[in-house]
């Protein structure tokens, strides 16, 4: 299925920016760059696009914005900066949304998250954070053909 592409969000910033597909061009989104937490070193789009979410590398934890679908508008969701292990370096959201992981470089382990898909909270799933191998920088999941299970890969291709 081809997306139209509508917004781009830096992570060092978290500077938006609108997509005008008659131009082919960028505009500043309104209200940019956002607040996050300090450093954030990666951002997320959730499938739908409602959410995006920040990895704040250098604290605190995991940002959760909700997205105006009109106008880019970002709006911190309620509880959020989200606590996670230290150094937050990747975030992901579920193929489906259900749930938002990070990799924690600072002690090597993986937060898992339920997201709540009225009002983007984020829940810790039951034993986050989880143990990867040394010094993970990036987390990804992935639905397995032919099943409904999510998979979940962090730090140095660790299947959790």
């Amino acid at each position: 299925m081809l997306r139209r592409i509508r917004w781009a969000f830096s992570a060092v910033l978290l500077a938006g920016c609108l997509f005008a597909p008659s131009a082919l061009a960028f505009g500043q989104v309104l209200g940019s760059p956002f607040a996050s937490g300090l450093g954030p070193f990666s951002v997320a789009f959730s499938p739908d696009g409602g959410l995006l979410a920040t990895a704040n590398g250098n604290g605190p934890g995991v940002s959760v914005f909700a997205v105006n679908q009109t106008t880019g508008t970002l709006t911190a969701v309620a509880g959020s900066p989200f606590t996670t292990g230290p150094e937050p370096f990747s975030v992901a959201f579920s193929p489906v949304g259900g749930l938002l992981a990070t990799a924690n470089y600072g002690d090597s382990t993986v937060s898992v998250f339920a997201v709540n898909q009225t009002t983007g909270a984020l829940t810790a799933v039951s034993g986050s954070p989880f143990t990867t191998g040394a010094d993970p920088v990036s987390v990804a999941f992935w639905i397995s053909p032919g099943s409904v299970d999510t998979g979940l890969l962090g730090g140095l291709g660790r299947r959790l």
